[in-house]
């Protein structure tokens, strides 16, 4: 999952408060990874590598992938004033992504790239 070295004390000690709240002990704590904590970790990996790519270019990858990858132009500006983007702001967002082959322009209609269509949120 990619962890980073100082990342791992976080996840050691979200695994303790795991078993801490789902198990009994007594002294011990016998930490497991099962499949839940491993669904969990899974979670924490891949919205930790969407806000490091920043929340501006996760909110239009989010608004996309509701609309099945592709939208126009101006459904697509219109979404991003929900999360207070005027369409100045858009503008430069959507070539940003655009400029970095996150999403793809073509005419009035924007869509997700063929590698961020399958990266969806573990389950």
């Amino acid at each position: 999952m990619k962890f980073i070295s100082y990342e791992e004390q976080l996840y050691n000690r979200m695994l303790i408060g795991y078993h801490i709240m789902r198990n009994k002990f007594d002294h011990e704590i016998h930490l497991t990874l099962d499949d839940t904590v491993l669904r969990l970790m899974r979670k924490e990996a891949y919205y930790r590598d969407s806000i490091s790519r920043g929340t501006e270019y996760a909110e239009v990858l989010l608004i996309l992938r509701e609309h099945n990858g592709c939208m126009s132009l101006f459904e697509l500006k219109d979404e991003l004033m929900a999360f207070g983007k005027d369409w100045n702001q858009s503008a430069r967002l959507i070539d940003d992504l655009c400029r970095i082959r996150a999403i793809k322009k073509e005419g009035d209609n924007i869509s997700l790239s063929a590698h961020l269509k399958r990266k969806e949120e573990p389950q």
